[in-house]
């Protein structure tokens, strides 16, 4: 006998078992009955006898437990809730269940893209908008445990998320990204522009110009085609990118606000001029308290985000928070929004009150 085969045959005798307990529970659930919840036949103490052999196991107090054969039990588990032998977890929340009673199927769901999703104010918005009943994409640029714990942990709530990696500044990722959205067969009714960056300490030169100008262009033209008539547009900025060159701003943060400033132009001359038209809206904030923008500007300018929070605190208008933010984007496409050009404003900081809907400078001038 070959090593290996004596613990084999025994989980093969467990899955047929398994698999008759399935078929029976099935013909029970079709015939209106219900089977009560089965007892696991194979004891653990004989799985340890089979990963450990050649040595004396009983009795044992606490049997080792292996990758085979937890695997094993993933599997009967699997397998058991699929015939209803077993309760689902019951922090999953029915699929197609949203807010308010309303029962929408998969196909139905309207269908969101967030760049930059896996932490901070992306990934608020991301769980907003799944909770507002859209099947959310995000991409992220290498942060891949961080995006999968993100989209685990929204998915115990019943979301519809999928995660992507994507560079935004690389054409060919953010073409794989497109396509990959694209296979759900359905087009893509909000786009939310949330990505940036440049104030990293390893940015080579010209880096915040091509991640806050072309990139984001590269983007709209690589989802352009899926975008369907009336889509919903967003774009995330700063009040200084947004006032660039109206408004004092810290020597560390001027090459970005300039970089923010140039992306949000070239972002409305897209919009501006897509047809059949969509709904652009720029939401516009002060610094974020609490996001790594607000701790990379310590590192570049120690103390910068302290004299903002203290300015914030003198104007008796404390900085905005991350879920403010993430809170106005998703109001500003649920009701989705007539084609044209507004301007969102986030309360805090320099900004006294909060702006809704008002026109954009560059629709005016088209």
């Amino acid at each position: 006998m070959q090593p290996g085969r004596r613990a084999t045959r025994p989980l093969h005798r467990a899955g047929r078992w398994l698999r008759r307990q399935c078929r029976a529970a099935q013909a029970h659930r079709l015939a209106g009955r219900r089977l009560p919840r089965p007892v696991q036949r194979v004891d653990r103490r004989e799985h340890h006898d089979l990963f450990r052999p050649g040595r004396q196991r009983f009795p044992h107090p606490r049997p080792a437990v292996g990758p085979r054969l937890r695997r094993f039990r993933h599997r009967q588990r699997r397998c058991a809730c699929g015939a209803g032998l077993l309760d689902r977890p019951r922090h999953v929340v029915a699929a197609g269940h949203l807010p308010g009673g309303a029962v929408v199927t998969g196909q139905e769901r309207p269908t969101a893209v967030v760049t930059g999703g896996s932490r901070g104010i992306g990934a608020s918005i991301c769980a907003r908008l799944a909770a507002a009943g859209y099947a959310v994409h995000f991409c992220y640029r290498r942060a891949e445990r961080r995006a999968e714990t993100t989209v685990a942990r929204l998915r115990r709530t019943g979301a519809h998320i999928r995660s992507h990696r994507a560079d935004i500044t690389d054409p060919g990722r953010v073409a794989a990204f497109a396509a990959a959205v694209g296979e759900s067969g359905r087009g893509v009714d909000v786009l939310v522009l949330n990505a940036s960056g440049g104030m990293e300490r390893e940015a080579p030169p010209g880096y915040a110009d091509r991640i806050n100008g072309e990139a984001q262009v590269a983007v709209l033209d690589a989802f352009g085609a899926l975008l369907r008539p009336g889509a919903s547009i967003v774009y995330l900025t700063s009040v200084q990118s947004h006032r660039f060159g109206t408004i004092d701003e810290f020597d560390s943060y001027h090459a970005i606000a300039s970089s923010k400033h140039r992306g949000e132009r070239l972002v409305g001359r897209w919009c501006l001029a897509r047809t059949p038209p969509v709904a652009w809206t720029t939401v516009v904030s002060d610094m974020v308290d609490g996001t790594p923008a607000a701790l990379l500007m310590d590192l570049r300018e120690p103390g910068a985000s302290d004299d903002r929070r203290r300015a914030a605190a003198r104007n008796a208008a404390p900085l905005p928070t991350v879920e403010a933010v993430a809170a106005q984007v998703v109001s500003a496409v649920t009701p989705a929004r007539s084609p044209g050009a507004y301007v969102d404003f986030v309360a805090g900081g320099a900004i006294g009150a909060a702006v809704v809907r008002q026109p954009h400078p560059l629709g005016s001038t088209q």
